[in-house]
């Protein structure tokens, strides 16, 4: 593309290689073919005209898709979510994205949809623009389990912690001559901020127990006056915990039946929920990464229900509980463990839940990641302050 040549959107779903190669240079690590079939040609109601791409220089240079979604509950919303939105390094600056924004905005405007929406993290260059054009956001209710702190800590800090700010310019400084000990090993603490360099020589060995990592993490990326309450609540306690816990591949019919069932009770309690029809759950559970279903049982009765893919997130390997569905809160701390135990088989070095239920005291609180929507004349307080059951599905599909 010439420096005065128009940038041209055309709608239509691009060849599978391109678009995953330009994903992966955009975000890193964000999947592959199956991963891009699953999203787009096996989505419920999948709509080609929903996807935008800009090409340049004969290369597929920018990508932008609607996601239809829908949230029911007290009221009804329909609402795209702009998603797997990303411009080619090699053609930033350019202005693509603004082209490509307000061409996918101005669709969802046009298609007589409630609101447009995204996910996003609090702190983030698109975060900051969103709301200086009145979008209104909530938090995510997502929690966080570290297995591998000596593996999850450093690239989770570099995503956490500016190098260039006090605490950054501190671990820079005096980092290498502090070793931290933690439950799985070692590390030195300038290699939070990403300093390998540096020539460590004698180190001041400072073990750090597990629940004071827990505590100090969830200080740094949550509510540390929510947490010290939540701690010191020893949380919530079943006066019949007979729950059992199981472990599935894939689910027979009477499990899936009674999986439906669980969904039409559980998400009756919240005012709002996105929408889980049977079409939405068969794909959920259709992830190309699925490790593993996770299911608690009280009786014969299924009280919890949590599908789990995994997630390479630069060297840490995740595993994403897609829903976290409990009836009730006897349920919560047992599935929580059985999602835990799964997430261990499969070699995860943590896992994240997206839930407003406690899952017990080793479980960090994180309110980084956010909802984000710009209405379209719709009254959307409910959506602001109602409660919304919502998943790591609803994430992935943004």
């Amino acid at each position: 593309m010439t420096d005065d040549a128009e940038p041209s959107v055309v709608r239509g779903t691009p060849d599978v290689g391109p678009a995953v190669a330009l994903l992966n240079e955009a975000y890193g690590d964000w999947g592959d073919d199956a991963l891009f079939r699953w999203k787009y040609d096996e989505y419920p109601g999948f709509d080609p005209e929903r996807c935008f791409s800009i090409s340049a220089d004969g290369e597929l240079a920018a990508f932008r898709r609607l996601f239809d979604r829908s949230i029911r509950g007290e009221r009804d919303y329909d609402l795209f979510v702009l998603g797997d939105t990303c411009v080619a390094p090699a053609h930033q600056g350019q202005g693509l994205y603004s082209t490509l924004h307000a061409e996918t905005t101005d669709a969802a405007r046009e298609s007589g949809a409630d609101c447009a929406a995204t996910f996003n993290r609090r702190g983030t260059i698109t975060f900051a623009a969103n709301r200086d054009r009145g979008w209104r956001f909530r938090p995510l209710p997502l929690r966080l389990r570290i297995l591998d702190p000596s593996v999850v800590l450093p690239e989770y800090a570099r995503l956490a912690l500016d190098a260039d700010g006090p605490i950054g310019r501190v671990l820079s400084r005096v980092g290498h001559r502090i070793q931290l000990r933690l439950a799985d090993g070692t590390l030195r603490a300038d290699e939070l901020v990403g300093d390998d360099a540096t020539d460590g020589g004698l180190a001041l060995p400072v073990p750090v127990p597990s629940a004071l990592l827990d505590a100090g993490v969830e200080a740094v990326v949550g509510d540390p006056v929510a947490a010290v309450r939540r701690r010191l609540s020893g949380g919530y306690r079943d006066p019949a915990p007979a729950v059992r816990t199981e472990v599935h591949d894939e689910l027979d019919p009477d499990t899936r039946e009674a999986v439906d069932a669980l969904y039409e009770d559980a998400i009756a309690d919240f005012d709002l929920h996105f929408r889980r029809d049977a079409a939405t759950v068969d794909h959920l559970l259709a992830h190309p990464t699925l490790a593993g279903i996770a299911t608690a049982w009280r009786g014969d009765d299924l009280v919890g229900f949590a599908p789990v893919c995994l997630k390479r997130s630069g060297s840490v390997l995740e595993a994403h509980a897609l829903d976290f569905l409990a009836r009730d809160e006897g349920a919560v701390r047992p599935l929580a463990a059985a999602v835990e135990d799964l997430a261990r088989s499969a070699g995860a070095n943590a896992v994240v839940l997206v839930t407003d239920r406690d899952p017990g005291s080793r479980w960090i609180g994180v309110d980084r990641q956010v909802l984000m929507w710009d209405s379209y004349g719709a009254d959307t307080d409910l959506l602001e302050d109602g409660s919304l059951f919502v998943g790591f599905y609803d994430v992935e599909m943004g």
